[in-house]
């Protein structure tokens, strides 16, 4: 059995003492001493990073779905997925964004249409966070973090007609 003597004795060896030098896999001091290391880089990288839009090329609208890829190989933080558009003012558009994320297509994002009936000819739609485009000049801000590639697609269509232009767009934050 351990008498009071070993079991504070343990208990030092665990917790530490204030001094004890920043560990990941030391005393409890020593860890929290490594937490604030790790936590002072996130901050000071995260306040570096630039937010930058990249755009797709110019695509037309149809009665059939089409549908634009962009894709960005890096480090980064996915904020905004949104289409500027100009075309009839009494359009219903249909329109949705898939994301891969490091290779890996992020589960049931973009697999419903928004679907948003324009008062204008020229609008603004945001991607919500399931992936629908649908929200007209408010950002959703995402947070979707990717480490070293990013894709996102995005699938639009009008409910009859065609005509006018799209042009899909990220904001992202990158170092």
């Amino acid at each position: 059995m351990f008498g009071s003597e070993e079991i504070l004795a343990f208990i030092r060896r665990q917790v530490g003492v204030r001094n004890d030098a920043a560990d990941p896999a030391g005393s409890l001091h020593a860890k929290i001493g490594n937490l604030k290391d790790v936590m002072q880089n996130y901050i000071k990288n995260y306040t570096i990073m630039q937010l930058s839009t990249i755009s797709s090329n110019t695509s037309g609208w149809n009665s059939t779905e089409q549908s634009v890829t962009i894709s960005y190989n890096g480090t980064g933080i996915l904020q905004n997925i949104y289409i500027q558009a100009s075309g009839s003012s009494s359009w219903t558009s249909r329109c949705r964004a898939t994301v891969t994320v490091d290779g890996m297509a992020l589960p049931a994002f973009g697999s419903v249409n928004g679907s948003v009936a324009w008062g204008a000819s020229d609008v603004i739609l945001f991607a919500d966070s399931a992936g629908k485009l649908n929200v007209i000049d408010s950002r959703a801000n995402l947070a979707i973090p990717f480490r070293s590639s990013l894709s996102v697609t995005i699938y639009f269509s009008v409910s009859s007609g065609g005509g006018g232009s799209m042009v899909g767009k990220l904001e992202i934050y990158r170092y």
